[in-house]
């Protein structure tokens, strides 16, 4: 249930009143919103190191910021900063074990115009977490 329970301590952190209020949707990757030109982020889990027991996990959130182009490359940098007060260096436990975040990075390439919708600009915030499972 280590990857369960990790998604699920990701899905609590943005079901917050404080981020809902934040009007910023954020959804898994490869969910489209309903709306054109309407700014939100996705996320992808990618563990990538060996745990530290079977129901622990290491690795790497990706979350993509989607801003309309006239608002570039600030609005993208005020939501990495949102990003930033939500998950660098706290703790989350919803299931068995606590869910971890370390300090994130971004890494804008200039105009990356959205393949789908050339409205907007693609930011990718990264963030590095521990799962620590109960064994």
């Amino acid at each position: 249930m280590r990857y369960v329970n990790m998604c699920k301590d990701i899905f609590s952190v943005f079901a917050q009143h404080s981020w809902v209020a934040e009007r910023i949707p954020i959804m898994p990757r490869h969910t489209l919103p309903t709306i054109q030109n309407m700014e939100y982020v996705t996320f992808t889990m990618l563990p990538s190191k060996a745990p530290l027991n079977p129901n622990s996990l290491s690795g790497l959130l990706v979350l993509e910021i989607f801003t309309p182009v006239s608002k570039m490359p600030m609005r993208a940098l005020e939501i990495a900063d949102k990003l930033d007060g939500y998950l660098v260096n706290k703790s989350f436990k919803t299931g068995e074990g606590v869910t971890q975040f370390l300090t994130s990075a971004i890494e804008d390439r200039g105009m990356a115009i959205d393949t789908a919708n050339s409205g907007l600009c693609r930011t990718l915030y990264s963030i590095p977490f521990n799962h620590y499972g109960v064994f």
